[in-house]
């Protein structure tokens, strides 16, 4: 069957929510690196790294110096950790850095990877970067905004802006579920010290 069918479609069922009709349908691809791609995003979403990880085991099999395959690795690694993070940042330093592939999504990949490794300062000019490239990307402001809560600094301008470009990004929705459950816990907290 036609590789681009199947991708498109895989996209297609993927996004209306039916995910097993998408594994199925890419899982029948004979060497689509595009289809290996995207079942592993999908397997990432599904907190499958088992399988996401298989699915680049056997990719690198028959595409051993695919960029592609590269990405996919490194999307696994920071899943992974240990080694594996550092890794996935050369990957997405080499993309960030490069001309023909630097991007908003290759500086916020390099930062993420650079949180991940402990690197603060250097994920820090990396967001900036992006930032400097896209003032308005959700993906780098929310970024900034972990990064700034992570070394204990104020989040307000960072979360002011990302309320601002993408008010319904998941990031606000989980960091105002853990505050009302925190104002729960202190609210129990608090009754039995007054009591």
């Amino acid at each position: 069957s036609n590789p681009v069918v199947q991708v498109v479609g895989g996209t297609v069922l993927q996004a209306a929510g039916k995910t097993e009709e998408a594994v199925a349908l890419l899982s029948q691809h004979s060497g689509s690196l595009d289809a290996v791609a995207l079942l592993v995003q999908i397997y990432l979403a599904q907190n499958r790294n088992d399988l996401a990880l298989k699915e680049v085991k056997s990719a690198r099999s028959w595409a051993q110096d695919s960029l592609l395959v590269n990405l996919a690795e490194s999307w696994v690694g920071l899943r992974k950790g240990g080694e594996a993070y550092q890794q996935a940042f050369y990957v997405f330093e080499e993309l960030a850095q490069s001309p023909a592939s630097s991007s908003v999504r290759t500086l916020v990949a390099q930062a993420v990877a650079e949180l991940h490794l402990g690197r603060t300062e250097e994920a820090q000019v990396a967001l900036e970067q992006a930032i400097q490239k896209d003032p308005a990307n959700a993906d780098a402001i929310a970024n900034l905004l972990v990064l700034t809560i992570i070394t204990g600094k104020s989040p307000e301008e960072y979360s002011a802006s990302l309320r601002k470009n993408a008010p319904d990004h998941p990031l606000l929705a989980d960091l105002e579920e853990k505050s009302g459950l925190f104002d729960k816990a202190a609210a129990k907290y608090s009754a039995k010290v007054s009591s």
